[in-house]
């Protein structure tokens, strides 16, 4: 039997679901040229490749295609192991009024790297959110809007530019700026 790492695994499901070595080697905070021989050494041991790969396109072969399924299901029932043996973890829940800017996704990925053992429950709140809503749900951490409610501290994150994308033939396309 060969021996492949549970990482080995989830550098391939991150090429399969990436369908790109860059953008799979940053989700696994690794640098690309590490991730190509990674995948290069495991397709000499398994005697297969994996990904075909050009200079604009990575695409799973058959084999890749079924070992990241396979790989995917492997992990996730390894963590649902883990997650049943280890200690009970800390949990926090993060409500987000705007789940589409960037600010949140840092903020989370930040928060995991921080803190391993937190769980992590992410809500979508209504951008009408006042100080009375946030006290009566027993907020944890809101992004969005600041809120000025008696108890709680409000503190801006940073600035996002947000635009609108709309077909071109749309009557707001015409506009210098969308209120």
């Amino acid at each position: 039997m060969l021996d492949v790492s549970l990482r080995e695994l989830e550098y391939v499901v991150a090429v399969h679901r990436e369908r790109n070595f860059t953008r799979a080697a940053q989700q696994l905070h690794m640098a690309q040229p590490a991730l190509s021989q990674a995948i290069l050494r495991l397709e000499r041991r398994l005697g297969v490749r994996l990904f075909d790969r050009t200079s604009r396109r990575v695409e799973p072969t058959p084999a890749g295609h079924n070992l990241a399924v396979d790989a995917l299901d492997i992990i996730d029932r390894v963590g649902a192991a883990i997650a049943r043996t280890a200690a009970p973890r800390r949990a926090v829940t993060v409500h987000i009024s705007e789940p589409a800017l960037e600010t949140p996704r840092r903020l989370m990925a930040a928060l995991r790297s921080a803190d391993p053992a937190l769980s992590i429950h992410l809500t979508t709140l209504p951008r009408s959110l006042t100080g009375d809503d946030a006290r009566g749900a027993q907020l944890s951490l809101t992004i969005g809007a600041p809120i000025h409610a008696a108890g709680a501290r409000s503190t801006p994150l940073r600035a996002e530019r947000v635009g609108a994308l709309m077909d071109v033939r749309h009557p707001l396309a015409q506009q210098d700026s969308v209120t």
